[in-house]
Parts: structure tokens; sequence; C-alpha cells
């Protein structure tokens, strides 16, 4: 039986589009965390690795029972920190690993200025990102990160999935949530700005913010992976051109509810 790592967490939650995988992959490249395998999608600017891990928390999931199915396990005497992107919902024990330190959670608050982009983004990484590419086995049947959203939905079956019933389902997406809802956490959490993250020198920022360091390579390393971050304003898909500016979107300040 392997034995499990000891160690602290670090979550990293936002609205849709806000780039926590991006924020969590970063940190997973510091030398007292554990490395996230992080890497961009050059064609959609989507993050994606090991941080991934705590999405798999839900509604009332033994935060203890999923780290364990990936080896590890939160111990007070951890040497090592895994940072991971989480959809906000409420977990057993959670209130208390963060009173003991175990656990750490920072939200990603959007400026208003700036929801057409995290919009945009949200609906690009998710849905036109490739499949084969970021899973890496080119025997999946899925070819399309929105092909796994049709299936789930019940729209069509794997086999019966065609360029036509993506473009269609992609567009429905589009016109849907044009006026974004705040995200509220039911636990105690760290608030960051996304205008002071996504900029160059926006690891100094999150450093200060966490209470934590990183040399200076670290932060030449977020600045260069924040450019191949962004999605293109612009992207060719199954024979249509998409353009985020074909789609504006609502405003709303997206600051959480509870425990701010």
């Amino acid at each position: 039986m392997l034995r499990k790592t000891p160690i602290k967490l670090v979550m990293v939650s936002g609205q849709p589009g806000s780039r926590v995988d991006f924020v969590a992959g970063w940190l997973g490249t510091l030398p007292d965390f554990v490395n996230n395998f992080w890497y961009i999608n050059p064609e959609t600017g989507q993050s994606n690795g090991r941080m991934r891990v705590t999405k798999k928390f839900r509604n009332n999931t033994d935060i203890d029972e999923v780290l364990s199915t990936y080896e590890y396990r939160l111990s007070p005497a951890a040497q090592l920190t895994l940072a991971g992107a989480w959809h906000p919902c409420k977990l057993e024990k959670l209130d208390s690993y963060i009173d003991s330190g175990l656990v750490n959670i920072c939200h990603i608050s959007v400026e208003p200025e700036h929801v057409a982009k995290v919009f945009w983004e949200n609906r690009v990484k998710t849905l036109l990102s490739s499949w084969t590419a970021t899973m890496g086995q080119k025997q999946q049947s899925l070819h399309w990160d929105i092909d796994q959203v049709i299936v789930r939905d019940g729209i069509a079956k794997i086999e019966d999935i065609t360029d036509q019933t993506r473009s269609e389902f992609f567009e429905s997406q589009l016109k849907r949530n044009r006026v974004l809802v705040p995200t509220a956490l039911p636990h105690p959490h760290l608030i960051i700005s996304y205008k002071e993250l996504f900029q160059p020198g926006g690891s100094y920022y999150l450093c200060n913010k966490l209470g934590i360091a990183a040399g200076q390579q670290y932060h030449k390393f977020w600045d260069l992976m924040l450019q191949a971050a962004d999605s293109p304003h612009e992207i060719t898909v199954w024979g249509r051109t998409w353009r985020q500016q074909d789609w504006p979107v609502g405003s709303c300040v997206m600051t959480p509810e509870l425990h701010s």
C-alpha cells in the first residue's frame, strides 16, 4: 500500500472563467507546493493539471475521502501544500480545517469591467478546447470538451454528435447567463482581485495576499504564462467563426456574499 503524502491545502475559487486553474497551476510550480504538472492549451488558453483534483469536491463531500483516493492526507506537520481549483460548495469539516490552518481558501473577485472577458473565456476554455489535447488519449470517443456536456445534458448520444450539434449547443450557451450572478461562499475565505492578479507582476500581489514568497524566476514565469492564458477574441471551429464582440454580456459585481 502506498504511503499517503501529508499536505496542507489551498483552494482557489471564483466565478466560472476567472482563471482559478491558472492561479492554482502557478502555485504548484513553487518549491513548497505539490507539482500540479500545469500546462496551458495554446488554442483556447485553458489551464490543465493536477489542480483539478479539488473540483471533485461536491456538496457535503468528505474531503479526506477524496484526497485519500489521490494518495494525499491533511496533516499539520505537512511540508507541502496542494493548490487546487475549486467550485464553491458546502463541505463537511471544512470550517474546522480552515480554523486549524490545514486549509486556506482564496476567492477571485471579478470587477465589473472584466465581466465580459470572464464570461467569454469561460465559454471558450470550457467548451472549445480539444478533448484529446486535454486528456492525451486519442482513443477517447469524445473529441471536444463540449461533447461531454452535450452527453451529460442528454442533448445527444456520443455517436450522434456532429459539428452542427456542437455549433448549435455552443451558441445556446453563449445566449445563456448574459447577466452573471455573484458567487457566494459558505466558508471563511480570503478575497483576491481579478484586476490585480491578471497583469504583469500579479504574482507578487498573490504572494502578498497568501503570505508566501517566491523567487524572481517564478514571477517571470507567471508573466510569461499570462500571455498564453488569454482566450482569443475570435476563434474558428466547426466551420464557423465565433467573435467575442458578437456576444455582449450584462454587468454585475461578482463579490462573495458570505464570510467576506
